[in-house]
């Protein structure tokens, strides 16, 4: 188990669209759709506080584990470990919008949120974190719950405009 969370991964590199990469944006695809297509049910059975808590409690955890992770490993720095970045910002907002639903950061985060963790997880630069990794594990979980939290709050909590 220790070999997922270490600072020089021997696991190899990431490689773009591989396997590992295209399965992961299927799942996260899936799960889109599925908030589409269960949203009713969703609606009418409770699910949606325990989904929206839940995308809170998984996007606060990735992002206090990778901090506490950079500060295990004694990487975590002012200049490239705060979440400056509009992406890693997105993660945090996404948080706060999920747990206020607050329509403001909903109006935000569904432009620069969405398309900034889309091109995160098209593009990402994990180096040689690949799956199973947990850097590799917690950024696809980030930024994919970003994307799925958008999406939420159009189709379960409908909260547009």
């Amino acid at each position: 188990m220790e070999k997922y969370f270490q600072m020089q991964h021997h696991g190899g590199p990431f490689h773009l669209f591989s396997m590992q990469h295209v399965l992961t944006l299927i799942l996260i695809c899936l799960i889109g759709i599925g908030l589409f297509i269960f949203r009713r049910p969703l609606r009418r059975f409770g699910w949606k506080e325990t989904i929206r808590y839940l995308f809170a409690f998984l996007l606060l955890a990735a992002e206090t584990s990778v901090q506490s992770w950079y500060i295990y490993f004694h990487t975590w720095s002012l200049k490239s470990s705060l979440p400056l970045e509009l992406s890693d910002m997105a993660v945090i907002l996404s948080a706060i919008m999920l747990l206020s639903k607050s329509k403001l950061l909903f109006s935000f985060l569904y432009f620069a949120g969405i398309g900034s963790s889309i091109q995160a997880i098209l593009t990402p630069d994990l180096g040689n974190y690949s799956f199973p990794h947990f850097r590799f594990i917690e950024f696809f979980t980030a930024h994919g719950i970003v994307i799925l939290a958008g999406l939420f709050m159009i189709a379960v909590e409908k909260n547009i405009g």
